[in-house]
């Protein structure tokens, strides 16, 4: 597992690589749930480069994908909220970035950012690259 500070060798296998997918694992529902949140799940997001290599993403780390029996579905505007305009597969991984807070974004040639949340359960969000950062590269959201 490979955290926000130890990027610069990950960035080499990711960058001007082709997204040629995004999936998650099986997602499994909380035990605790918090009144009026519902059930949090988790699951894990894995990326799919053109050259067939994978990576798993989290919040603040991401390493080389090798579970080939998990089953995972893949990612679409059909079964994730994902916004209509919001093109991501076919384009290429220009940039890597961290926050102040160590969080990992996967920024495509489009300026499309691809990040996974874990404010309750697990989150895979996909936004444009000026909703989630300011003109000094700076959060724009808690």
């Amino acid at each position: 597992m490979v955290m926000s500070n130890e990027l610069n060798k990950y960035k080499d296998f990711l960058l001007h690589q082709q997204l040629k997918g995004v999936y998650h694992s099986e997602m499994s529902k909380a035990r605790v749930l918090l009144e009026g949140l519902g059930p949090a799940y988790y699951f894990s997001t894995i990326l799919e480069l053109e050259n067939g290599e994978c990576f798993a993403l989290g919040e603040n780390w991401i390493e080389k994908y090798t579970n080939g029996k998990e089953k995972l579905t893949e990612i679409t505007h059909q079964n994730w909220i994902i916004d209509k305009e919001i093109i991501y597969k076919g384009k290429s991984i220009t940039d890597i970035l961290t926050d102040e807070y160590g969080a990992i974004y996967i920024k495509l040639e489009n300026d499309i950012l691809i990040f996974h949340n874990i404010d309750y359960g697990d989150d895979l969000l996909f936004k444009k690259y000026e909703e989630v950062f300011d003109n000094n590269d700076k959060l724009t959201q808690d």
